[in-house]
């Protein structure tokens, strides 16, 4: 047990932004398969649809494929190319996603408006790099839930939620 001094020196030693900037480096991994996992279910960031096929008969081949989206609507997904390259970063105080797939500028330039890899903590942005509603606060509850672990660890205090 931490004498009362003990844990205002281990206060005073913290660096928060550092154990944020760690919290969320942890699970930006998580944050790319949350974007992979609702793109395979044909939803864009804002957690609605893509603008649909064009053509019937790909949509059909899209359909059988993958159900998931509903007929016509568009997952980004044909050879799994697009998906594995997709990443996410930390780039000063913004998380940058992307793919370094060659289709990736061709697939934001028909379904996105916005620059390519554009993302904000506000769910603003691209249509396809980033995270829906739902996702996000999932992930930002893993990168609080990391946070509180390393401050605990660091302080010997304990958060109550």
């Amino acid at each position: 047990m931490s004498t009362v001094l003990q844990t205002i020196n281990a206060l005073e030693s913290l660096n928060i932004k550092e154990m944020a900037i760690s919290a969320i480096e942890k699970n930006l991994q998580d944050m790319v398969t949350l974007n992979q996992a609702q793109l395979y279910e044909g939803k864009a960031t804002s957690g609605k649809r893509f603008r649909r096929y064009a053509g019937r008969q790909y949509a059909d081949v899209k359909n059988q494929m993958n159900p998931r989206p509903g007929l016509g609507n568009p997952d980004l997904y044909l050879t799994g190319n697009f998906y594995r390259a997709i990443f996410a970063e930390l780039e000063g105080d913004n998380i940058i996603m992307d793919s370094t797939d060659e289709k990736s500028g061709l697939l934001q330039s028909k379904y996105d408006g916005n620059s390519p890899g554009q993302l904000s903590a506000d769910g603003e942005g691209s249509n396809i790099f980033g995270l829906t509603r739902e996702n996000w606060e999932l992930f930002r509850d893993k990168c609080r839930e990391d946070f509180c672990k390393e401050f605990e660890k660091r302080t010997g205090l304990i958060f109550k939620f």
